[in-house]
């Protein structure tokens, strides 16, 4: 497999990891099948460009974010994302506490 294509795989499952979505989630969101997304994500698989749009569409991301190896940014945006999202279920009083926790990060 191309180093091209390597990259990929490696994002498109570090990201769906990162969003704790199962490969069934994420086969179903980019309207494909869920042996498509883990045998590309085991390299056994070539890819469109149209189907790793459809994969980066579903995983709320840009297309070239999955071309990019060791992208800190996009990282660290997926992680304030998992926060985003954890925090909207949470009660005032947890949403405080976490404010109160990162603030006591600094």
């Amino acid at each position: 497999m191309s180093r091209i294509l390597h990259i990929a795989s490696q994002r498109v499952r570090e990201i769906r990891e990162l969003k704790r979505l199962s490969h069934e989630q994420l086969a179903s969101s980019a309207g494909l099948s869920r042996q498509f997304i883990k045998k590309f994500e085991d390299e056994q698989n070539n890819i469109s460009l149209k189907k790793l749009d459809d994969i980066a569409t579903a995983l709320n991301i840009e297309t070239v974010d999955l071309l990019q190896e060791n992208s800190p940014s996009t990282k660290e945006e997926l992680l304030i994302e998992q926060i985003v999202m954890l925090c909207k279920s949470k009660s005032e009083r947890d949403l405080k506490a976490v404010i109160a926790l990162l603030n006591a990060l600094d």
